[in-house]
């Protein structure tokens, strides 16, 4: 189940004890997606070549947006101060599907201009199975370096991380929660009674689970507010659109 990349999904910290920020190597797929030298969006590694993102950190409105050159994307970065050799980028394929007024199919894939040398603080996530199901309460993390406090509009210097609880899409739907914009290729997670979540910044970084490897189950997308009660965060589930990343990545090798 580990394609594309055998190695997948070993973190150099096995267990994780409290919160935040993040220690170098534990989240070493997480990377910053840097828009002219600013960091706009995190991206999780899933094999050497290619990147997972959102596709709403490529805003049609915005022109440059698709234009490789203005991209560099960061890996092993534990802070937005001390950041390793840029990748650069070759190729930023959109899901063709994506709607950016439902945020059904929010996902990219981008292919590096050369391949990642792994090392201790730089490795794959897993893909999951075309049909994994996780079960609402399973216990998830999430990693970024969004926004730490909803309205301060700056973005955190450091990875952070938090654990959430992945939420059952009806629940989520609730008529006190999102009153069924949450697709068949969303899942939801973070805490109903609110206060962890990712924000503004965090967009297209990992939601991860553990299961004998770490898995790359969603792509933070969106939600209301930050933290809010009863509005968990979204994310675009990747196993919903497996099929289009494995024919992006063939569509894409050299």
């Amino acid at each position: 189940h580990c394609l594309p990349f055998p190695d997948c999904g070993q973190s150099s910290i096995s267990r994780i004890i409290g919160g935040s920020p993040s220690k170098t190597g534990q989240w070493p797929w997480q990377l910053s997606l840097q828009f002219r030298g600013s960091h706009v969006c995190g991206g999780v590694l899933i094999s050497p070549d290619f990147v997972l993102t959102a596709a709403h950190c490529f805003p049609r409105s915005n022109s440059l947006a698709l234009l490789v050159e203005n991209w560099k994307v960061y890996g092993g970065v534990v802070s937005l101060d001390n950041l390793r050799q840029p990748y650069l980028v070759k190729t930023i394929l959109l899901n063709e599907n994506y709607n950016s007024q439902t945020n059904d199919q929010d996902i990219a894939v981008l292919r590096l201009r050369s391949p990642v040398v792994f090392d201790d603080k730089v490795q794959p996530a897993c893909l999951p199975a075309f049909d994994q199901e996780i079960p609402p309460g399973t216990k998830c993390w999430i990693s970024g370096f969004g926004i730490t406090k909803a309205g301060s509009g700056i973005v955190s210097r450091d990875l952070m991380e938090v654990t959430v609880d992945i939420i059952g899409t009806q629940v989520c739907n609730s008529p006190s929660g999102y009153r069924g914009a949450v697709t068949n290729n969303m899942i939801c997670a973070g805490d109903l009674n609110g206060g962890k979540d990712s924000c503004q910044g965090d967009s297209g970084g990992p939601l991860v689970c553990q299961g004998e490897r770490w898995y790359v189950v969603g792509i933070t997308s969106w939600g209301a507010g930050c933290g809010e009660r009863n509005k968990p965060g979204v994310y675009t589930k990747v196993s919903s659109v497996m099929p289009w990343i494995y024919s992006s990545m063939q569509q894409m090798k050299p």
